[in-house]
């Protein structure tokens, strides 16, 4: 497969430190993650803390889609300010063509894994998730199968998420009803690949969950959602210049030190 694009990714990773005069003393990161692609001539601009999406902007729709609607309520974020680093992106991008005379990188293919959302019972209504990780350039194409025949109805997806290996994980998910009929399959596409990838879940499957999967992170996943629920408020603050990249975001109360990098990354594909 030819590849004529450049895929443009930028992080902006803030760590904060907790004060030690709290309980618990932790280390947590934002990121701030964009990148626009060709030949698909599609972009992406998301922030991420300690792994969960908080929000990304539906280029389409010129809108700011935050993960969980609660996070709406306490923050803001003006979805022009994306859609003005993606287009500084996509400059960047036809800058980076010329320069490397078209030089594609190595495409990192997708590691791919297939369980549930809870432990199967027969019956009860469920959701099946394929949980694609590790690869590179942010372009894949994912198709669901029951008994061979593609499924359509339901299926929901998250936007690409960053790793701080600067490859990518992304989930799609597929209601589904446990029965000793069907068999499932999650079929992925992706530059790395000689050919679409499979991965099965049928009645012979392990009832392995994506809870007992995840289980050993499943704590640290809810004392993020607390953090994010105590410290961010809506406006922008002059004295975090680094919290408004695109110029309005979110604040943290300035009782909390930080530590602020930024590291841009250009990945050729």
């Amino acid at each position: 497969m030819t590849i004529l694009g450049v895929p443009v990714l930028g992080f902006v990773i803030t760590i904060l430190n907790l004060q030690k005069s709290w309980a618990i003393v932790e280390n947590h990161v934002i990121i701030q993650a964009e990148f626009y692609l060709n030949p698909d001539k599609s972009g992406e601009f998301m922030f991420d803390f300690d792994g969960d999406e908080i929000f990304h902007v539906d280029m389409e729709k010129r809108e700011t889609v935050w993960r969980l609607e609660e996070f709406g309520h306490f923050a803001s974020f003006e979805a022009q300010g994306a859609l003005a680093n993606i287009a500084v992106d996509k400059a960047n991008l036809e800058i980076l063509i010329k320069r490397s005379n078209n030089t594609p990188n190595t495409n990192v293919p997708p590691e791919v894994t297939v369980l549930s959302d809870k432990p199967v019972e027969l019956g009860e209504p469920n959701i099946l998730i394929c949980f694609i990780d590790k690869f590179s350039p942010p372009v894949v194409n994912v198709t669901w199968l029951r008994n061979g025949s593609p499924v359509t109805r339901g299926v929901s997806e998250t936007v690409f998420l960053p790793r701080e290996d600067h490859l990518f994980r992304k989930f799609h998910y597929l209601p589904f009803m446990p029965s000793t009929e069907d068999v499932y399959d999650c079929q992925v596409e992706h530059w790395g690949l000689d050919k679409p990838l499979l991965k099965h879940w049928g009645k012979n499957h392990p009832s392995v969950s994506f809870v007992s999967w995840f289980s050993p992170v499943m704590p640290a996943c809810a004392w993020c959602f607390g953090i994010l629920s105590s410290l961010f408020h809506s406006s922008c603050s002059s004295s975090h210049p680094w919290s408004c990249p695109t110029n309005q975001l979110f604040t943290l109360p300035v009782v909390i030190p930080v530590i602020h990098r930024s590291v841009l990354s250009y990945l050729i594909a």
